[in-house]
């Protein structure tokens, strides 16, 4: 074998005897030189660690680039015989994925977070009390996010401060009483004569539906409007969770059907599934908090999939 080939094969990991490793992988198989097409193995054996570990192995040459000894192939071929240790343990590998997978969960969140937020601003939750310039009025209580500029509860800015209202229109019989009473709106001068299915509040609200002209319909609307960007919001993070469970559960083959020269380490399998599975847990748990179709789907998908791995287990 000649020279070149042993710095191409320094390249692609550190050799020990009879086993290639690769960022503290140690990859048991014939030695590199023993054929020639094993070369060709033990590169397709590291592109596939490198796609799982996501950056470049670090191998005994890339160390001496750094060094300023590259292309001293007699010491290469002498450090072929040393451990040369790397940070890339099982540990490391299983904390970067779990990172990653974390940030998968933050970039769906933070997608929706600006519609969210609008939705909150628009909500509009009322409170009854009385003006006293007005008499009995309709408060609206708008979120304040900006502080107080003198920080006592009078000033018009501090936070909670019910800055909008709304005059309770005031209804009234007739002074002839009796069966004559009629009831009329001061917006729009509808009125209701006497016998009419409702009365008081509920006469009131069933108004608002039918009167244009009313300014509680309006704000009405702009709370449905409000509730169904709610959901909307809910529905987009539901989907966005659930193409992050999917794409955990795509990274299932990193621990299983692997081949005698791949991750054979039991330890690295046991310890990358568990934190696979306890981030589908959490996308899990806050789809089905959710209340959405998706979070109920995925529900159902992973019930399918633990009934299916004890199946499996009980053949074993």
């Amino acid at each position: 074998m000649s020279t070149k080939d042993e710095v191409e094969i320094a390249l692609v990991g550190s050799i020990e005897g009879p086993s290639l490793t690769i960022n503290g992988v140690h990859i048991c198989g014939p030695k590199p030189w023993a054929g020639g097409s094993v070369e060709m193995s033990w590169k397709a054996s590291a592109a596939s660690i490198r796609a799982a570990l996501g950056d470049a192995p670090r191998g005994p040459t890339t160390r001496w680039e750094s060094n300023g000894e590259a292309g001293d192939a007699n010491q290469i071929c002498n450090g072929c015989d040393e451990v040369v240790a790397d940070p890339h343990t099982w540990e490391e590998c299983t904390a970067k994925m779990r990172k990653a997978l974390a940030a998968d969960i933050d970039a769906a969140i933070e997608a929706e977070r600006p519609a969210i937020e609008l939705a909150e601003l628009r909500a509009l939750r009322p409170r009854e009390e009385y003006h006293e310039d007005y008499g009995p009025v309709l408060w609206w209580k708008v979120p304040i996010k900006e502080p107080p500029y003198c920080g006592t509860d009078l000033d018009d800015d501090f936070p909670d401060y019910m800055t909008h209202w709304s005059p309770v229109p005031q209804v009234w019989e007739s002074k002839e009483g009796g069966a004559k009473a009629v009831v009329t709106c001061v917006y729009c001068g509808h009125a209701y004569p006497p016998g009419s299915p409702t009365h008081g509040a509920e006469l009131l609200k069933e108004h608002i539906r039918m009167c244009e002209k009313h300014p509680m319909r309006e704000i009405e609307t702009a709370l449905k409007d409000a509730r169904d960007a709610l959901n909307r919001d809910r529905t987009g993070l539901a989907a966005g969770l659930v193409d992050v469970v999917t794409r955990c559960r795509g990274t299932f083959w990193v621990t299983e059907g692997r081949g005698s020269y791949e991750w054979d380490d039991d330890r690295y399998k046991a310890e990358t599934h568990v934190a696979l599975t306890e981030v589908i847990a959490i996308a899990s748990r806050a789809l089905a908090a959710s209340g959405t179709l998706a979070g109920e789907e995925v529900r159902k998908a992973d019930e399918a999939l633990r009934k299916a791995q004890a199946a499996a287990e009980q053949r074993r």
